[in-house]
């Protein structure tokens, strides 16, 4: 029986990609964390940047923030009838 030794090659090519991937996704955080102006912060970015990174629980957030944003462009105005139609409600004597 022969034995097969496993080139330690492929090993240092994934670790070499996770490192550049959370280094990446670590610069996107502290981008938007440190660089970005309050007001133009971009929550996706950074949430992106934990997905990159391998963050546990960023895919979740990034799943619920797709979710979110295609219910927010959905028109909403389709749902309720014109404020004409809309039942009045009856003053009280207070």
């Amino acid at each position: 029986m022969t034995r097969r030794t496993r080139s330690p090659w492929p090993d240092r090519i994934a670790v070499a990609k996770d490192l550049i991937l959370f280094g990446l996704g670590t610069a996107l955080i502290a981008w938007q964390g440190f660089v970005v102006p309050p007001r133009d912060l971009n929550l996706s970015v950074m949430i992106f940047g934990g997905v990159v990174a391998g963050a546990p629980g960023m895919v979740y957030l990034w799943q619920l923030q797709r979710e979110s944003r295609s219910s927010i462009e959905a028109s909403p105005s389709e749902d309720l009838p014109p404020p004409s139609e809309l039942p009045s409600l009856p003053s009280s004597g207070m």
